[in-house]
């Protein structure tokens, strides 16, 4: 892989993980923002996750500067427990919404800083408060994979996605994943009904390269997403497991994209609009106990089936979120 292809790949990712972390805060109910995630220490709660999160990410770009402009990075004796501490409660007053919107700026300006990066920086070395001393490719990659394991964390203690002795399922919880489906699927509809033929062609995000994707590449990312993701979550509602471990998602969803490039879009949306009715469908005639059944998800970590349609729901909100930002933009 050559520089600017190592750089794009680690704003892709950047850009890709940002997603999921705000569709995945985006998706909680009121009530979950103050349930405890760490009972040690000062008990952070959901809310306190995210401000972390905002925080953690503004620094990092003082950090990235820092070491861009030749200096050594953190001081040796930088205490990184109490500064988190310190920022959780500085943002303490902050909205969840608000925090959501925080984090939003704060990656796009990742994103920024490491799209503009040459060969030569990404082995410039500094000190990094967990690290030590490491390069900046390798500082990079560490913002993406903090934000996972605290999500994972999250996830667990509020007994969603892939948490362990999740709590039993009713009738009534079937209702309340279909009201969050239907809620979200009803977000891409409304900016669907917006769009003009020409819009079809306006950049959502990615650089310049086979990473840009358009509005017409969103949907059909959307048209592949929900048909495969459905099949997964019958597959594990089943009893399998059907996301291999060396699963490479970025290259299925980049092949997928441009296997549908001549496509017409009416088609991609007749067929995301069947895959949701299927999905519908799925969760009428699953037992409720099933929804607890547990597989990989093809990001790694681990979800029930009822994770995976929540998580289904929530990635159709968060791109139709990303072209509505490019029809305003334009």
């Amino acid at each position: 892989m050559n520089a600017k292809n190592a750089t794009n790949q680690l704003a892709f990712r950047l850009q890709k993980s940002g997603d999921t972390t705000r569709a995945f805060f985006g998706g909680l109910r009121r009530q979950d923002w103050q349930h405890t995630v760490y009972r040690e220490g000062s008990q952070w709660p959901v809310r306190a996750v995210l401000a972390h999160f905002v925080s953690a990410e503004s620094a990092v770009h003082e950090l990235l500067h820092h070491i861009l402009s030749g200096e050594p990075g953190v001081p040796v004796d930088f205490d990184i427990d109490a500064f988190n501490e310190s920022e959780v409660k500085r943002l303490g007053s902050r909205d969840p919404q608000e925090l959501l919107l925080d984090f939003k700026a704060a990656r796009a300006v990742t994103v920024a800083l490491v799209e503009g990066m040459s060969a030569t920086d990404l082995q410039r070395r500094g000190r990094h408060p967990w690290l030590g001393n490491a390069p900046l490719s390798k500082i990079i990659k560490l913002i993406y994979q903090h934000n996972q394991i605290h999500e994972r964390d999250a996830r667990r203690a509020l007994r969603k996605p892939d948490c362990a002795g999740a709590h039993p399922m009713t009738d009534a919880s079937k209702t309340d994943i279909r009201d969050h489906t239907e809620t979200n699927h009803q977000r891409l509809l409304d900016v669907v009904a917006r769009l003009n033929p020409s819009d079809f062609d306006l950049p959502v995000y990615g650089g310049h390269d086979e990473n840009e994707w358009h509005v017409r590449n969103v949907i059909a990312h959307l048209e592949a997403a929900a048909a495969g993701m459905l099949q997964n979550a019958r597959a594990i509602a089943a009893g399998e497991d059907p996301v291999p471990p060396d699963f490479d998602l970025h290259r299925w969803n980049q092949s997928k994209v441009r296997k549908a490039a001549d496509v017409p879009v009416k088609a991609l949306l007749d067929n995301i609009e069947r895959s949701h009715q299927k999905w519908m469908q799925f969760l009428e005639e699953i037992p409720v106990a099933h929804l607890q059944r547990r597989g990989r998800h093809a990001l790694g970590d681990v979800l029930t089936v009822e994770g995976f349609m929540r998580r289904y729901a929530e990635h159709e909100a968060q791109h139709a979120s990303e072209i509505h930002s490019a029809l305003q933009r334009n």
